[in-house]
């Protein structure tokens, strides 16, 4: 549905200060305006510009803003997202979008509604092998953390064709949705969001991880499932910094020796091997043609898999 000159007009504009912004018209416009990604398939656009930064202004008036409060409003990086989203998240529990828990708005695809989702992040981890790992993850959750009635919403489908609006579905948590033509007047809004901080901020000290487990010769990748562990106890305990824990922290740190195990390289048998297979690398199966200071052919590692 393309958008309206006119009306794309009026919401790129900076809002004057005697304008009153709800959370219902923010909503309503994102609903109404964002751009479908196959039409506009990149970023960079009066919408996209009015969505990042005027948006994500507004909402932090419009929420309460305790200390550490991050607002963020994206529509993909470069590449337009099928699914636009504003998310919530607190500095000093969840360091980023892309790992931990975070309260986020969701756009479906359709311009349907919008969904309030208690999420997961999804960083790079996409795919359906990681599907049943954050299904599981979001049960776990839920059995560690009562959920309000009014945020019951466990399934949900965003309509997305692409990997990470799928991811959205099985990361999401549990929340509630809002059809577009039933979205609810500005206390129920509020009261909603509000709900569903407080049930984030019950979870400091959660944390969430997703990792990989690479074999020791860095080639063979195990996808570990997500994790739910308890962290160290929220900033704001008491018992976090007592004196017993300030005068362990001075004590002098224990010293150990340890005997490790290491393979011994035949450099012979690697030398000959690379001239058998003619010095192509094993993994993009091309050839380097890189030479020496004596001018002889070499090949090296230059596919590093990063484990920290």
């Amino acid at each position: 549905m393309p958008i309206k000159r006119r009306r794309l007009r009026r919401i790129c504009c900076h809002v004057r200060s005697d304008v009153v912004v709800t959370l219902q018209g923010l909503l309503t416009d994102v609903i109404d305006t964002f751009p479908d990604y196959r039409e506009q398939p990149r970023t960079g656009g009066p919408w996209d510009a009015w969505f990042r930064r005027d948006v994500a202004a507004q909402l932090r008036g419009v929420v309460p803003k305790p200390q550490g409060l991050v607002v963020v409003a994206t529509t993909g990086n470069g590449s337009r997202a099928e699914v636009p989203w504003i998310g919530f998240r607190r500095s000093d529990s969840t360091l980023s979008f892309l790992k931990g828990i975070y309260v986020a708005f969701l756009f479906p695809r359709d311009r349907s509604g919008v969904l309030l989702s208690l999420l997961q992040g999804v960083g790079k981890h996409l795919g359906s092998r990681w599907d049943s790992a954050r299904l599981a993850n979001a049960k776990k959750i839920r059995s560690l953390y009562p959920v309000p009635t009014r945020l019951s919403a466990f399934n949900v489908n965003l309509g997305g064709i692409y990997t990470t609006p799928r991811a959205y579905d099985k990361s999401h948590i549990c929340g509630r949705r809002y059809n577009r033509n039933e979205i609810p007047d500005e206390h129920v809004l509020l009261s909603d969001l509000y709900a569903m901080l407080d049930l984030y901020d019950s979870m400091d000290g959660l944390l969430v991880s997703c990792a990989d487990e690479t074999s020791a010769e860095g080639v063979d990748q195990k996808l570990s499932p997500l994790r739910v562990v308890q962290g160290p106890p929220p900033l704001n305990d008491p018992d976090r910094f007592s004196e017993d824990v300030i005068q362990d922290a001075a004590e002098p740190p224990i010293q150990r020796a340890r005997l490790v195990a290491i393979y011994q390289r035949n450099k012979a048998l690697a030398g000959d091997l690379k001239r058998i297979r003619g010095y192509r690398c094993e993994r993009c199966k091309q050839q380097t043609n890189w030479l020496a200071k004596n001018g002889k052919p070499y090949v090296e590692c230059h596919h590093p898999a990063f484990t920290g």
